[in-house]
């Protein structure tokens, strides 16, 4: 992940990424924005807080997959991806994109990375202010 400086034509930037239309401020009801202080950003930043978690999101981030393949593709358990994928669904980072069949018939869960977006701002509430315009 790159840092970048906050300069104007980086704020443009924000704005486009964060779901904000420049025409009117109004914030894009597809983007989940939230703050240090939203209670949801503990649950969001813990679900990222492993390089496993991280690979997985990185995985699905590139095609929507059961987690059987994530298990051979990370060279791990099943379980322990499992456990990942239930973190980042209820974090709202993914979610499940149907249903697959394995050879013997059962049903598995193909996960991919939530369409809607989560940004987190950094800093209090007058700062997002302050990219809302």
């Amino acid at each position: 992940m790159d840092i970048i400086p906050a300069t104007s034509s980086v704020r443009t930037n924000m704005q486009a990424d964060t779901g904000i239309r420049e025409s009117d401020g109004q914030r894009d009801e597809d983007v989940n924005v939230l703050t240090m202080s939203d209670a949801e950003t503990g649950q969001v930043l813990n679900a990222v807080s492993s390089e496993t978690a991280v690979s997985v999101l990185s995985m699905l981030s590139e095609s929507s997959k059961v987690s059987k393949e994530i298990a051979e593709s990370l060279d791990m358990s099943v379980q322990n991806v499992r456990y990942h994928l239930n973190k980042l669904e209820d974090a709202g980072l993914i979610e499940t994109d149907g249903i697959r069949y394995s050879e013997r018939g059962r049903e598995m869960s193909v996960y991919r990375v939530a369409e809607s977006p989560t940004v987190i701002v950094l800093g209090d509430e007058e700062r997002l202010e302050d990219v809302d315009g």
